[in-house]
């Protein structure tokens, strides 16, 4: 893909995105996940959703690779299929980690780490930050909640987005990274709230 990844725009050596072309990615991952979770009688669970499998094109639209781990679920199965942990640290579910009952709100977990990339600019976890700061979860998740955007906001793109846009973003990113699955929104959610993100910052 003519982009690279996600990962290369975000802290790697290809040039920053600004929130526009963050938020257009998003969206273009989460409908692709969507389709994945809804768009057939199975549900297809990628169990490897990362900041490098989101490949980009010239013009900045997301494509979901590599799928090598992912698993296919019958509606009979459909809660959840007991199978060994996949995946990658700084972005497997915790529950999914513990219990080995993958389900699609895995997926909605690792997605939502994504999301916290492209609020944040950093890495999932990082030895580069002081160690209250080492994982993106615990750190930038309190302040998003509370609305405090600007603490942990990438300096790329610190002052150059709308408030609206930003606060639907940052609320759909912290729920979906709930330790609680239950808690956890589903991919159809999670795309509906960032088509609304997206036309608040469309609307600037």
């Amino acid at each position: 893909m003519g982009g690279g990844t996600l990962m290369e725009h975000l802290y790697g050596s290809k040039s920053p995105l600004d929130w526009k072309a963050r938020v257009k990615i998003a969206v273009g991952a989460a409908t692709a996940l969507d389709y994945l979770h809804n768009g057939s009688d199975s549900k297809i669970i990628h169990r490897d959703v990362k900041s490098t499998n989101i490949l980009l094109d010239s013009g900045m639209n997301a494509k979901v690779a590599d799928f090598g781990l992912s698993k296919h679920v019958t509606r009979i199965d459909a809660t959840h299929v007991t199978t060994l942990v996949k995946g990658t640290v700084g972005y497997l579910d915790p529950e999914y980690y513990a219990s080995n009952q993958l389900t699609e709100k895995s997926d909605v977990y690792s997605f939502g780490v994504v999301l916290l990339e492209l609020i944040c600019g950093r890495e999932p976890l990082s030895d580069r930050v002081p160690a209250d700061q080492y994982s993106i979860i615990t750190w930038a998740r309190p302040y998003l909640l509370s609305g405090s955007y600007n603490e942990v906001v990438d300096r790329n793109i610190a002052g150059r987005f709308s408030i609206g846009s930003m606060a639907i973003f940052a609320n759909v990113a912290a729920k979906s990274v709930a330790r609680d699955p239950n808690e956890r929104p589903k991919m159809s959610q999670v795309l509906r709230d960032l088509k609304e993100a997206q036309a608040f910052e469309t609307a600037m």
